[in-house]
C-alpha cells in the first residue's frame, strides 16, 4: 500500500542479505528518488551504496560500476543497490543484462525487488511488452524451475493488486508465492499505517555488526553519541576504538 513502509522492506532486506540488489523499477523518476534516498541516509554509514543504472550514460562510468560490483568481496558488510527500469536491462546496446547475470553466477545478487508491479500489469501495452522482455531475457535465467536453490532471494511491491493480477503475474512470469508468502494490507492497516517487519538475530550479531560500527564511530568524530552495552568489556572496546576526537 502507498506510504505503509514498502521501501524500508526492500532496504532492509537488502542491507540484511548483503551483496547486491536488483531493484526493477516502472518510472525513471522512482528509480532517481530511491538512490537518492538511501544515500542520503547512508552517508555518515558508507556500507550501503546505490546506483541508478538509467543514468549512468559514459562507457567510463559503467565500467567502473560493473568493475565494483562484480570484484565485490562476498563477505563484506557493504551492500550495493542497483535501480534499472526494464528497458535499461532488455536493450540491446545495453551491458547491464550480463553484468547482472554474471552476478547471479557468483552468488553475489543476493535479491530482486519488483517494485510497483500493478504498474506493470495494469497500465499499457508498453510496460507490459517491456515487462515480458524482462521476464524471458532475464527473469527466466535468474529463476529456473529446475534449480531452486540457485535462485535469489525475490521480493514483488504493489500499492494495490488482486488475486487476478497476480495470476496474471504468474502467467507472464511463471514465478509464484506460498499464500503464507504474501502480505495483504487491510483497511484497519491502512488507518493505522503500521509497518509490519520481522527479524531474527543471530547469536554472532555483535561480531558481525562490530566493524561496520566501528567504522561509522570513526567517520562521524564530530559528532555525540551514546552506545548501550551489556558489558564492560564491549564498552571498553569501542572507547579505545573512538577515543580520540570523540565525545561519549
Amino acid at each position: 500500500a502507498t506510504g505503509k513502509g514498502k521501501s524500508l522492506c526492500m532496504q532492509s532486506a537488502g542491507t540484511l542479505l548483503g551483496g547486491v540488489t536488483l531493484v526493477i523499477v516502472p518510472l525513471l523518476a522512482l528509480g532517481a528518488d530511491q538512490v537518492t534516498k538511501i544515500l542520503r541516509a547512508n552517508q555518515a554509514y558508507g556500507v550501503v551504496k546505490g546506483y541508478h543504472l538509467d543514468e549512468i550514460k559514459t562507457p567510463e562510468r559503467r565500467n567502473m560500476i560493473i568493475q565494483e560490483l562484480l570484484h565485490l568481496n562476498p563477505d563484506s558488510k557493504t551492500s550495493i543497490f542497483i535501480f534499472a527500469s526494464p528497458q535499461a536491462i532488455v536493450s540491446n546496446t545495453a551491458p547491464w543484462r550480463g553484468a547482472i547475470h554474471n552476478l547471479h553466477l557468483k552468488r553475489l545478487l543476493r535479491l530482486v525487488v519488483i517494485d510497483e508491479l500493478h504498474l506493470y500489469l495494469q497500465f499499457g501495452l508498453s510496460l507490459r511488452s517491456e515487462f515480458k522482455k524482462l521476464t524471458s531475457l532475464l527473469l527466466d535465467k535468474l529463476f529456473p524451475p529446475t534449480d531452486k536453490r540457485s535462485h535469489p532471494a525475490l521480493l514483488v511491491m504493489t500499492a494495490t493488486i488482486s488475486q487476478r493480477w497476480l495470476h496474471i503475474f504468474h502467467k507472464m512470469t511463471n514465478l509464484s508465492f506460498l499464500p503464507k508468502h504474501i502480505l495483504w494490507g487491510s483497511p484497519d492497516d491502512m488507518a493505522r499505517r503500521d509497518v509490519n517487519i520481522s527479524f531474527f538475530l543471530g547469536d554472532s550479531i555483535l561480531k558481525r555488526m562490530r566493524g561496520s560500527l566501528i567504522h561509522f564511530l570513526q567517520s562521524t568524530l564530530y559528532r555525540k553519541a551514546i552506545l548501550y552495552s551489556n558489558t564492560r568489556n564491549t564498552a571498553g572496546h569501542y572507547g579505545r576504538c573512538t577515543r580520540r576526537g570523540r565525545q561519549a
